[in-house]
């Protein structure tokens, strides 16, 4: 049996500010929308082979979570220099150094974005 890669669950507590902040923040696109009537919001975004749920359901997913995203150490210094142009500077982090660069984006909802890259002979 093989398995596929997982999908992160965010818990949101306004789908306007997710939007705003996934979308014109980070650069994810939506890819689908579940609401039924006045039911709270269930989306999927996605940038590039990332892939993400956002929940308002209550017991879908508790705020403060992480997820760790492998990015190519010579590509994250771009990436840094893309979001912190868009994001409040309080909501995103570089810890760098020789062997490893992590940069943290912070959502408005408590949870975290942990973008992680080694140096190798490859970069």
């Amino acid at each position: 049996m093989e398995l596929s890669s997982a999908i992160p669950v965010f818990r949101i507590s306004s789908e306007k500010l997710a939007r705003e902040y996934y979308v014109g923040g980070l650069g994810f696109s939506i890819d689908w929308q579940h609401r039924q009537n006045n039911y709270p919001a269930y989306l999927q975004v996605s940038r590039g082979a990332v892939v993400l749920h956002l929940t308002e359901h209550e017991g879908d997913a508790e705020p403060g979570a992480t997820v760790l995203i492998p990015i190519n150490f010579s590509e994250i210094d771009n990436l840094h220099a893309e979001l912190k142009g868009r994001l409040p500077a309080n909501k995103i982090s570089l810890l760098a150094s020789n062997q490893s660069h992590v940069l943290q984006i912070d959502d408005p909802f408590g949870n975290h974005i942990r973008f992680v890259s080694r140096a190798s002979s490859d970069d």
